[in-house]
């Protein structure tokens, strides 16, 4: 009677390639960009509402401090 060979090797490679190929396309699902439309939020009332900035002013620098460069 002959051993019976196993065949481990290439089970295992299928796996590991399986695997690779598995998280290659999670990786690259995870990097497309969105492109779906931005969420407006909505409060109590029903009415939407876009983010505006804090502050509009632009910042004021003192013309007298010694490093200005004058």
């Amino acid at each position: 009677m002959q051993p019976q060979e196993s065949s481990v090797g290439p089970v295992i490679a299928t796996i590991v390639i399986l695997a690779v190929i598995v998280l290659g396309g999670l990786y690259f699902w995870s990097q497309r960009p969105s492109t779906t439309a931005p969420t407006t939020s909505t409060d109590s009332y029903g009415a939407s509402s876009v983010a505006t900035p804090a502050s509009t002013s632009t910042p004021s620098y003192d013309t007298n401090s010694p490093m200005s460069g004058s």
